[in-house]
């Protein structure tokens, strides 16, 4: 169904509801509407923006009820909407909306009596071509541990050590702000080459491919025992800030690339 255009009359568009909405069921439109005031309606609208992007923000609700917001990502989604990685932190200049919004559902999702549970909250967010200023819309809730959150599992382990500041910045335990690149979706022919001990051959061997505990930052391979059968790896790569983070896994790729072809 499409709103009518520059159209804001109820009228019109309860004629329009009526003339041009298909229920998949095969239901007539008014038997369709007639369930509405029962059991309610998700009305979502579908936006076409330049510069769309699909940020994402985590949060946990404990066993007490209080609900805190535990990361926040930019993800990489596919032209047809599949989850490749993600990027830590959002866009700074959303980042705090989307915590704000993460939060609020939190709460929400606390007083209908969910506890010890991860979830996470999908947005899609665009700049406005008049203003400037950034817009966000919540899309969806997942309640369970999303893509993202093993992510940054990753970080806190490794860093041993952390917290998320008030902006959304890690900041490991020198004081350090730390961002990360991760992806599932390391994939090639020549990887099923590999075996995970000839992997971790390469590891030993090439610095770009370890992790330096005393920088907080470097290189983390995981899933790496279906690199024979499926020819991919996951990766994450923890550096100064999202750019470098993102540079540093593309060189990772190259070099790994470079070893078995």
């Amino acid at each position: 169904w499409t709103l009518p255009p520059n159209s804001v009359d109820a009228t019109a568009l309860m004629h329009s509801l009526m003339t041009d909405l298909t229920p998949c069921s095969g239901d007539s439109p008014e038997a369709f509407l007639s369930c509405v005031p029962r059991i309610g309606a998700i009305v979502e609208e579908y936006a076409v923006y330049k510069n769309l992007r699909s940020p994402s923000a985590q949060g946990f609700i404990a066993s007490d009820g209080s609900t805190k917001v535990v990361s926040t990502h930019e993800q990489n989604v596919s032209n047809v909407g599949i989850y490749n990685g993600c990027t830590f932190p959002a866009n700074q200049e959303y980042r705090v909306a989307i915590q704000k919004h993460c939060l609020a559902c939190g709460q929400f999702l606390a007083k209908q009596g969910i506890r010890n549970s991860d979830y996470g909250v999908d947005f899609v967010s665009w700049q406005d071509e008049q203003t400037g200023e950034w817009k966000v819309r919540a899309i969806e809730i997942n309640l369970r541990a999303c893509g993202t959150t093993h992510s940054m599992m990753w970080l806190k382990f490794v860093a041993q050590g952390g917290h998320l500041t008030p902006e959304g910045e890690f900041v490991d335990r020198h004081g350090r702000s730390r961002s990360y690149f991760g992806t599932d979706e390391f994939m090639h022919p020549s990887l099923k080459s590999l075996t995970p001990d000839d992997l971790l051959d390469l590891v030993k061997k090439n610095p770009l491919l370890q992790y330096h505990e005393g920088s907080t930052t470097g290189t983390i391979f995981y899933m790496i025992d279906i690199l024979p059968i499926h020819g991919k790896v996951g990766i994450l790569t923890i550096h100064d800030t999202p750019a470098k983070a993102t540079e540093h896994c593309d060189k990772v790729k190259e070099l790994i690339l470079s070893k078995i072809q």
